[in-house]
């Protein structure tokens, strides 16, 4: 078995029988080359799953929106069916709450206490003897829609979502036949940066002076 002393210089292996042989690696510019191609096929795989996940919440905003847009919608239209009496003239008039030209009291006289987060009634509605005001308010610091008992404050009911525009409008004067009452519903949600606005009518059909 031959064997041949090898010293190392100027990077190179030099063997006693004068054979020169050469390090092996990478050069300078085969890494320069691997790190550009690793930092381009990185970049398309982010924004590869960036596109993916904004895609996934968009499409979690809608259905979320769709779902709640839904329920409130189905929640006004309901008690608009069961109201003994709808008032759509409410507003604000100081401290004072008015609904249809007079400001509101309590059953024993006593002046309304204004909510103080409560920016813009929408409608009273009179059901099973309990007189309910749904109003835009100020749900941690967001427009929300709230329903609440006018003779309980503990009577409340939260609608999750954050309101840009909800309107309802009496249409009955502009339908005629059996339709006696027409209620239009406006409503744009927000969530997420995302907007989405929708439209329904409640139709309160009365025969014989009665409500069906």
């Amino acid at each position: 078995m031959i064997s041949e002393k090898a010293v190392y210089q100027k990077g190179n292996f030099i063997l006693e029988g004068g054979n020169q042989v050469k390090k092996k690696g990478f050069t300078l510019i085969e890494v320069i080359i691997t790190m550009a191609i690793t930092v381009i096929v990185f970049t398309i795989i982010n924004n590869i799953f960036i596109s993916s996940n904004k895609i996934l919440t968009r499409v979690d905003s809608k259905s979320y929106l769709q779902d709640m847009s839904r329920s409130v919608l189905q929640y006004i239209g309901d008690d608009i069916k069961r109201a003994e009496d709808i008032t759509l003239e409410v507003k604000i008039d100081g401290t004072d709450l008015v609904i249809d030209g007079r400001a509101f009291a309590l059953e024993d006289g006593t002046p309304y206490a204004l909510p103080i987060d409560l920016l813009n009634p929408l409608m009273v509605v009179d059901i099973d003897s309990k007189r309910y005001l749904y109003g835009l308010f100020n749900v941690e610091g967001k427009k929300g829609l709230k329903r609440i008992n006018l003779n309980d404050e503990n009577d409340s009911k939260v609608f999750s979502g954050e309101i840009e525009v909800l309107e309802i409008e009496n249409l009955s004067k502009r339908v005629g036949g059996t339709l006696s009452d027409v209620y239009s519903i406006t409503l744009t949600m927000m969530y997420k940066g995302q907007s989405k606005s929708y439209n329904t009518a409640t139709f309160i059909i009365k025969e014989d002076g009665n409500i069906r």
